[in-house]
């Protein structure tokens, strides 16, 4: 019996699974600038981040997202393209390592990956790259890496894309993003968090922003840690935004403290090995409390945002940290904003100091 309601549900997969196809505009790609270095070429396209493999060719790639329907996620994608070419014989420099600026002296020689540079075959072989599947706004997104150009290492020609269709074959999503809560009206809402010692403070802020029509709360870390679970004070905190979210809906979050009043999160950014601090790797990064999808920690090794994580860093809410100590410090932050936008519109260059 199991046997058989597996087949019946791998088949109904089947079923479901659906094709949603794009053609990119390439105009965005006509600007190719090919800076020379002494240790080779380095093409440059507008809107596109070079890739992060050490010893691979130094070559463009531009992110791009793509709407599914509601319950899908892209399970693959192929692509139909067409090229140019724009150069010949030339040499792409390899990427190097990545390394902290203090530490440019030391960096090490580029090196190049011999099962690309060897190869007398284009690279990159595929145009897209399927890299995962986010939520913006709940709706699901295919993310993908699409690389406007390709060079054959042999024979140094450069082409560069003239058209682009992309194919995605989508799947049921097992997982869903976090509900939002019904709003009674069209009006925005705010919800501010500080210490206890400053409530009292950003509640004068908290009223100016009603007043203006956005709907703002003040709740305190006491209320957090009180009401909230989670393994440390940063994720107590995110849970606590994100149960609020769902029952009342949010649009903008308020951190109203410097980080020893209201919690961080550190992600990680890169393996640097530098040596020079014990969280080289990681950034204080608030985008943890504003992308409230899944956990940030997929695989639970408390290091958070790294690329197993499933990070899809699309912001679901807006929000800002003051990054205040003390109840004279938030004072000053909540009379600066009310001076500045009571500013009468006759002194336009009147100067306020945040």
């Amino acid at each position: 019996m199991k046997t058989a309601i597996t087949l019946v549900f791998l088949l109904s997969l089947i079923a479901y699974s659906s094709t949603v196809t794009v053609n990119l505009p390439v105009d965005q790609f006509t600007a190719c600038n090919l800076s020379a270095t002494s240790t080779g070429i380095v093409p440059q396209i507008s809107g596109a981040y070079p890739g992060d493999k050490e010893g691979s060719p130094s070559l463009p790639e531009f992110p791009l997202t793509v709407a599914l329907d509601p319950g899908d996620k892209a399970a693959s994608v192929t692509s139909r393209a067409l090229w140019e070419t724009i150069a010949q014989d030339i040499v792409i420099r390899p990427l190097s390592a990545p390394t902290p600026l203090s530490l440019a002296a030391e960096i090490a020689p580029l090196t190049t990956y011999s099962a690309i540079y060897s190869v007398d075959n284009f690279w990159p072989s595929e145009s897209v790259q399927l890299t995962g599947t986010g939520f913006k706004g709940g709706i699901p997104q295919a993310e993908l890496l699409v690389s406007p150009l390709r060079w054959n290492p042999v024979t140094g020609e450069l082409q560069k894309l003239v058209s682009l269709e992309i194919s995605i074959e989508t799947e049921p999503h097992t997982e869903r993003p976090f509900s939002i809560g019904e709003k009674s009206g069209d009006f925005k809402r705010m919800l501010i968090v500080t210490d206890s010692s400053l409530e009292s403070i950003f509640e004068q802020l908290a009223q100016r922003r009603t007043d203006q029509g956005i709907l703002t709360e003040v709740t305190t870390m006491d209320v957090v840690y009180a009401t909230s679970s989670g393994r440390d004070d940063a994720e107590k905190l995110r849970n606590f935004v994100k149960d609020y979210y769902t029952v009342n809906g949010l649009d903008y979050l308020l951190l109203g403290g410097d980080t020893d009043l209201v919690p961080f999160r550190y992600a990680f950014a890169m393996v640097c090995e530098g040596g020079i601090h014990p969280r080289e790797d990681s950034l204080p990064c608030d985008l943890y409390f504003s992308d409230l999808d899944g956990t940030w920690d997929d695989n639970m090794n408390d290091i958070f945002g790294e690329v197993e994580d499933d990070v899809d860093l699309h912001p679901d809410i807006f929000v800002g940290r003051a990054a205040v100590d003390d109840f004279d410090e938030a004072q000053i932050f909540v009379d600066n904003i009310a001076a500045y936008e009571d500013c009468s519109h006759e002194r336009p260059r009147q100067d306020f100091s945040f």
